[in-house]
């Protein structure tokens, strides 16, 4: 018969054992999150709000955020979106996130100042995380440099195509035929 000191002592282990197996468990789900978010093509950044409503510092970035913004991920985790932001522009993006306050989401493009000032426009899509307490703001940023190039390029174009046509000493005739 297994005496009470015994009997507290199995309870003791089980109960030991119980929360290894827990922290293995979430250190694994740790990991696979991370995996995820190191894994992602956009740069993945969060951050949560001050009791004033305003953006806090930075709780969470992986190595896209850090290379797009040309940070380490040390000085990231000091600064807030606000830091980030081109403030020539700094009012394209508060329209989008009225969307946020209300439906929790948001999508919108914006110019961010990397360390070293150079602008980079970005296109940016925000969930609000509720459930956080206090509430969360997941942003992905995608660096749209590319995008704006080409629609730069193909208005050039156009207007170029444009002025050709009205200034032709003849007249041109267009058939879908």
């Amino acid at each position: 018969m297994i005496s009470e000191l015994g009997q507290a002592r199995l309870v003791l282990r089980q109960e030991v054992q119980r929360r290894e197996e827990a922290a293995l468990a979430l250190q694994e789900s740790e990991a696979r999150h991370r995996f995820f978010i190191e894994s992602a093509n956009d740069a993945v950044m969060m951050y949560c709000l001050e009791p004033d409503g305003s953006p806090g510092p930075f709780r969470l970035a992986n190595s896209l955020a850090c290379e797009l913004f040309g940070y380490t991920r040390d000085e990231l985790m000091r600064l807030s979106p606000l830091q980030l932001n081109d403030p020539a522009v700094l009012d394209l993006a508060a329209p989008a996130l009225q969307g946020l306050e209300t439906d929790g989401r948001a999508m919108f493009e914006t110019v961010i100042l990397r360390k070293d000032g150079r602008r980079v426009p970005v296109e940016v899509s925000t969930r609000l995380l509720k459930t956080q307490d206090p509430p969360c703001v997941l942003s992905l940023l995608r660096d749209i440099t590319g995008r704006k190039q080409a629609e730069e390029a193909l208005r050039v174009s156009e207007l170029h195509y444009r002025l050709l046509l009205t200034h032709l000493p003849t007249g041109v005739i267009h058939s879908d035929c």
